[in-house]
């Protein structure tokens, strides 16, 4: 008994310095361009202990991104629960974004890189289901703020695509160019957001 214990603490430790490390070096390198090999070597184990967890670098691939997609609905969650209010949810919502890019600054780094990249077709399926999760926990605040009226309800759709825009800037700036990322910076976020598709800007457009 002792001694099965043993190997799965040394199966699960082995299965993590792989995850670590293979999130490292396709955040510096690419996911195409990063081979077993280099992976294996950095966690120090051996390729068929690599197949044995993952099947292969394109299951190695998936296991981050799923792990990711957890990672990212539990900062959601734990961001928007338990507050009333939606303009205090849209700010829980971008925040999550801010701490969870500040919490695995290689994770957002591997999931940017995929997303630009065309030749990454076995993961950018992931990366759309990633987003989706996101989206469907943002499309259920905005439908309270329309209830609400923070937000004009026929520009639902539109404000969806603005503010992950809008969350998507300010996360590349952070990871390109060293933007401090904040809940202050999330709050005037928000606050911008709402002026464009507010209900009461007392603008008219001009087109």
């Amino acid at each position: 008994m002792a001694s099965e214990d043993a190997k799965h603490v040394a199966d699960a430790d082995a299965k993590g310095r792989i995850l670590r490390e293979a999130v490292q070096l396709f955040a510096r390198k690419g996911f195409e361009a990063t081979p077993v090999r280099e992976i294996v070597q950095a966690a120090e184990v051996t390729k068929p202990t690599l197949y044995y967890h993952f099947g292969s670098k394109e299951g190695l691939g998936h296991a981050i991104l799923t792990e990711a997609r957890v990672k990212m609905e539990d900062y959601l969650r734990e961001g928007t629960a338990g507050i009333d209010g939606a303009f205090e949810k849209l700010v829980g919502f971008v925040d999550a974004h801010f701490r969870g890019c500040i919490a695995d600054r290689d994770l957002a780094l591997l999931l940017y890189g995929v997303s630009f990249s065309p030749e990454e077709a076995a993961l950018t399926l992931d990366v759309q289901r990633f987003r989706e999760g996101a989206r469907a926990m943002l499309d259920e605040i905005l439908h309270e703020a329309a209830r609400e009226g923070v937000v004009k309800g026929e520009l639902e759709e539109e404000a969806a695509l603005i503010l992950m825009g809008i969350i998507n800037i300010h996360l590349m700036h952070y990871l390109k160019l060293g933007l401090e990322l904040s809940r202050e910076r999330a709050v005037r976020a928000v606050e911008l957001f709402l002026q464009g598709v507010g209900k009461d800007t007392g603008k008219t457009s001009a087109l």
